[in-house]
């Protein structure tokens, strides 16, 4: 189908319409925007039966306060006149059509403000309101009145309006081709009052029921909204002072936008009262009815709660007035008016209740009574004190003077007690006559030696009594101070204490001493003399002085006596000479600073603190005395030991050198140090002095086998060698000495070269001269002719020349010995001669 699109009364112009009301100070205006298009051409759609159109905008509040969208405008279609040409051979025909009756349906979002979305309240989207509209015009027309959509501040909303009828859109293009769609206008927001209106392209509705058929975003929202801005209520009157038990009134109003408003009125936080009424009213008002008042107001249909508007309500009941002026009086005396201290007073006969006295109250002074007023005032704001001020006036015979004792004696800078008398209602005076009284009674100076007056009366009724005199006398009182020549002292120091003030010769010295303190000297009265304290600790020394009948102050002076400084010496009973040994302070005070040793003569080689360890060592034996002297913050102490210096046990080495002759006999020769002995043969060594009780110790211990311990023992020396000696005694001093042996290999055996068995007693055998400690296996002697004539094993025996029980042939025979010598095997051979 083509057609062209014709309009009946159409708007060619629209522009931004604000409309504003104006209502009382505390309301607001109401403000309309439309969108602002130049109207060139119009699309219209008009879906099928069944299907609605809608168009879309939104809505952005930058006011500091909530907003109310109550009206939505769109251009309306009253009438429009479609002329369709079809193909010939058919003719143009006419058809018309119109919004005219047709609901429009407004429905918003708080959330879904972009995209593609379906207008249904199970997607988020609240149905606003709707509205019928029936023009003859063509143009921007209110579709949708009396909404209530409440937008906060800082916040958008999505809208959508919805039509199913002829719906049009704004467009800026005056034609185009068919099938295309002109450009979305620009710009499309719009705002006033800090409310913008934005039109939102239309194709973002999809949905079941909503569905735009063949919209895109050429089309802009072609129309407007009304909205208002929302404020709390206002107070038109507030008595913001209210008298106690008087009546609170409080008047409120509300802006239009509220329809047939609630108002709900707080009390510093708690509801009072709600009701329809502007008014809240509390009568007879007391104390808890005062506070902060604060009200907020809700419309009929809506859910919106302005917020509150406040003012504090102050209960006032002025405090009762004082009153001054003379109260009491004795008989005749003329009665002078009392001064109210407040504002608008008023008179009564009772406390409470009652009417106001014309006249100022008063007292006949002509005979004795007692008369009763009550006086209120009233402040700026007309409330008056609910309690009133008891004024008591009196007309009373003169009483007797008080009664009080007098001479009083007091000693001078002693603590003086305040003056008493006795009667009523005492007065107290410094002269005899004149002067202001006082109620307190005085309290006598007693720091200068004086006398003193002072006057006292009663009052009865309210009369004043003549006065009694009281007569002070302070008398002198000695004062001083003790003095010493030390306040800090040793144990069993003594110090000198004595008396400086003002006593007068002839007064009274009472001294208290410490405990265990010893008087040096028999000094009495003011001193000075002199104390010995003999413990350690503070003390303090006491002194009263009498003189006159006053005792002064207890005096007293602190002395502190120091401990003397106490220890013990760590040593050993015995020492042995020349031998370090750690010398220490076993105790000690903490405090002691100084230690002064003296060892009798004893050697330091060290130490570590003044306290010790000391290394020492003593040159000469003997008992040796060790002292060390304490200082401790000026006290010294002496604390003494003693040790044994013991000489070294004798270490000195003898030794001898144990053979054998040739006959078998031992032969033993002195040994000397670095003499020369056959591997293997023995030294008797031993100590030059024994002491049973030392220890003895031989080195190298192979020499002794087990017997390197005795102080008598035998070495086998098998080389060269010193041979050590260490001495141990009961105190333990240790003593050395050392021996050189030098060793020599003896493995020739010498043997005689001739023999005479002649039983002459000379040389009778044949035998070696010396063989030492030999073993020997085997010694056999051979004739010329190879025969064994003598063979043994121990050859000390020797051979006597005889072969079978008779004496051999005399010349030359052969002897053959097999013997050990350094471990090895050894066989010497030779021959000798017998002779007879």
């Amino acid at each position: 189908m083509t057609g062209k699109l014709l309009l009946k009364r159409l708007l060619l112009t629209l522009a931004v319409v604000v409309t504003v009301s104006n209502y009382t100070k505390a309301q607001t205006s109401t403000t309309t925007i439309t969108t602002n298009y130049t109207l060139n051409n119009l699309v219209v759609t008009f879906p099928p039966t069944g299907s609605n159109q809608a168009i879309s905008f939104q809505v952005t509040n930058n006011l500091p306060n909530p907003i109310s969208v109550y009206e939505v405008l769109n251009f309306h279609i009253a009438e429009i006149i479609w002329t369709v040409t079809p193909p010939p051979p058919a003719t143009p025909f006419n058809f018309t059509q119109t919004a005219n009756n047709s609901l429009y349906e407004v429905y918003y979002s708080s959330t879904s403000l972009i995209g593609p979305s379906v207008v249904s309240t199970a997607t988020g989207w609240e149905k606003a309101g709707e509205g019928t509209v029936n023009t003859a015009l063509n143009g921007i027309t209110p579709v949708v009145q009396d909404l209530d959509v409440l937008i906060p501040s800082g916040q958008s909303y999505r809208f959508a309006l919805v039509l199913q009828d002829t719906l049009a859109y704004g467009a800026t293009l005056g034609g185009f081709p068919p099938n295309t769609y002109p450009t979305p206008p620009n710009p499309r927001s719009f705002t006033t009052n800090f409310v913008t209106l934005t039109s939102v392209d239309s194709n973002q509705f999809r949905g079941n029921n909503y569905a735009l058929n063949r919209h895109n975003d050429s089309m802009g929202f072609f129309g407007g909204i009304s909205f208002l801005q929302v404020f709390p209520p206002v107070f038109t009157s507030v008595t913001r002072n209210v008298c106690l038990d008087g009546t609170i009134r409080i008047t409120a109003s509300a802006q239009p936008y509220y329809k047939n408003p609630t108002y709900t009125w707080y009390r510093d936080g708690v509801q009072v009262q709600q009701s329809k009424s502007n008014v809240l009213e509390i009568q007879n008002a007391t104390y808890a009815d005062g506070g902060v008042y604060c009200v907020e107001v809700q419309g009929d249909g809506s859910n919106y709660i302005s917020e509150q508007t406040c003012a504090r309500v102050k209960i006032i009941d002025p405090k009762p007035p004082a009153v001054v002026g003379k109260f009491d009086y004795c008989l005749n005396e003329r009665y002078e008016p009392v001064t109210v201290l407040g504002t608008n007073p008023k008179w009564y006969y009772v406390d409470t209740l009652g009417s106001p006295l014309p006249v100022l109250p008063s007292i006949n002074t002509s005979t004795p009574n007692v008369q009763f007023y009550y006086v209120s005032q009233t402040d700026q704001f007309g409330c008056e004190s609910t309690e009133r001020t008891r004024v008591r006036l009196s007309a009373a015979p003169k009483p007797a003077p008080p009664i009080v004792s007098t001479p009083i004696y007091y000693c001078e800078n002693t603590t003086p007690e305040t003056l008493t008398a006795v009667g009523d209602t005492l007065n107290w005076y410094f002269d005899a006559t004149g002067g202001f009284p006082s109620k307190e009674a005085p309290t006598p100076n007693t720091s200068v030696r004086d006398s003193f007056d002072y006057f006292v009366t009663q009052t009865i009724d309210g009369c004043e009594s003549d006065r009694s005199r009281i007569d002070v006398v302070v008398t002198f009182r000695p004062n001083g101070q003790i003095l010493v020549d030390k306040y800090r002292i040793c144990e069993n120091d003594s110090i000198e204490i004595g008396y400086f003030g003002s006593a007068f010769p002839g007064a009274a010295y009472n001294w208290t001493l410490p405990d265990g303190s010893v008087r040096l000297d028999d000094t009495i009265g003011a001193g000075p003399y002199k104390v010995q304290l003999t413990e350690a600790g503070e003390y303090e020394i006491k002194l009263r002085v009498g003189a006159s009948g006053c005792l002064s102050e207890l005096y007293y002076q602190e002395v502190a006596v120091k401990p003397i400084p106490g220890g013990s010496i760590l040593a050993k009973d015995d020492v042995c000479l020349g031998q370090d040994d750690l010398i220490m302070m076993g105790t000690y005070d903490e405090t002691i600073d100084t230690f002064e040793w003296d060892f009798d003569g004893g050697i330091t080689t060290h130490f570590a603190t003044d306290q010790g360890p000391y290394g020492v060592y003593w040159q000469t034996p003997g008992i040796k005395n060790i002292k060390v002297t304490l200082y401790d913050e000026g006290c010294t102490a002496e604390v003494e030991d003693s040790v044994i210096v013991h000489d070294k046990p004798n270490a000195t080495i003898t030794a001898e050198l144990i053979g054998v002759d040739g006959v078998g006999n031992t032969i033993i020769t002195p040994f000397s140090d670095g003499d020369s002995i056959c591997s293997s043969d023995s030294l008797k060594i031993s100590v030059e002095s024994v002491d049973a009780s030392a220890r003895y110790t031989w080195s190298p211990t192979r020499f002794f086998d087990t017997y390197s311990d005795l102080p008598v023992t035998y070495a086998r020396v098998d080389f060269s060698s010193p041979i050590y000696l260490d001495v141990v005694d009961e105190f333990g001093c240790i003593n050395k000495d050392t021996i050189l042996v030098r060793t020599k290999s003896c493995c020739q055996i010498t043997f005689p070269n001739a023999f005479t068995p002649n039983q002459d007693g000379r040389n009778d055998l044949f035998r070696p001269i010396a063989v030492g400690n030999r073993q020997v296996e085997s010694f056999r002697v051979f004739n010329r002719y190879g025969q064994v004539v003598y063979e043994t094993p121990a050859i000390y025996r020797g051979w006597d020349g005889s072969f079978n029980g008779k004496p051999a042939d005399l010349g030359t025979y052969f002897y053959m010995i097999n013997f050990e010598c350094e471990g090895e095997t050894k066989t010497q051979k030779g021959e000798f001669i017998l002779l007879r």
